[in-house]
């Protein structure tokens, strides 16, 4: 019965050393997955009731959150984006570029140029030429992989006020892993002084 009383009086701290280790272990495991998004998903049962329907080429295409997706059996499947698709607001994470002096919206593989005459944002092809940063961009790296470039507006302990493409964001601190300002460059003047 002595053995009994040893092993009883053992067990909770084999316990808690069991869950230890499952612990690290399960979080070992999960070293170097990025969370999962909702553009990740190839499939979908059914889209957010905020989605858009956009016709392309005589195609129905269901747009939502920067992502087209098209009807496929029972639900939709996540596609590439429609060269030609015209969208009124850009996705909220879209960087600004300028390629070959005109300005580029980029998200998520795609490449979006304004039509002024239209009031939209038309789906081109990736550009040729290498995309190049707003002159006076900041660069914010999220923890998710995004990059957004805009200028820093201050922050708090919790927050970062950072102006994307005319927009003020909150970005929580916690979503951040890296900050660089970027200093305006000194233009040259035309007599090269």
């Amino acid at each position: 019965m002595n053995s009994m009383k040893k092993l009883l009086l053992r067990f909770p701290f084999f316990l808690l050393l069991s869950i230890m280790i499952l612990t690290c272990c399960s979080t070992v495991s999960m070293a170097g997955r990025r969370p999962t998004r909702h553009h990740e998903t190839r499939r979908a049962p059914r889209l957010p009731g905020n989605n858009i329907r956009v016709m392309v080429k005589n195609k129905p295409y269901f747009y939502h959150g920067g992502i087209f997706y098209r009807r496929s059996g029972p639900g939709f499947v996540r596609v590439a984006s429609p060269v030609g698709a015209r969208i009124t607001v850009l996705p909220r994470l879209a960087v600004r570029l300028e390629i070959g002096g005109v300005p580029h919206w980029h998200y998520y593989g795609t490449y979006y140029r304004y039509d002024r005459a239209k009031r939209v944002y038309v789906v081109v092809e990736k550009p040729e030429e290498e995309p190049v940063e707003e002159l006076t961009a900041d660069k914010i790296v999220l923890v998710d992989g995004d990059i957004l470039y805009g200028l820093y507006k201050g922050g708090d302990e919790n927050t970062i006020k950072f102006e994307n493409n005319g927009e003020i964001l909150e970005i929580p601190i916690v979503d951040v892993v890296s900050v660089a300002f970027e200093p305006l460059p000194v233009l040259e003047e035309e007599n090269g002084e």
